[in-house]
């Protein structure tokens, strides 16, 4: 039995990233398309992972950071 791997399908091919940058004159490798297709993938999964999936932590509203919206300093100038 082989061993399964975890190899993700992907809508967007190398010969696409390929093409897409050739258009504003850059010219890459089949390598470097897939490196690049690596990266991109690896971003969006970490920016769901870590906005979608696990609870977000507490965050510290902008009052308690000292800063003030512009409805607050406007009120305050009157």
């Amino acid at each position: 039995m082989k061993p399964k791997l975890n190899i993700p399908k992907r809508s967007i091919k190398s010969n696409q990233v390929i093409k897409n940058f050739r258009k504003i004159g850059i010219e890459i490798s089949d390598l470097e398309a897939e490196e690049y297709l690596d990266l991109l993938y690896f971003l969006a999964k970490l920016v769901v992972k870590q906005n979608f999936l696990f609870p977000k932590r507490e965050q510290k509203s902008a009052s308690k950071l000292g800063y003030t919206s512009l409805k607050n300093t406007k009120a305050e100038s009157r």
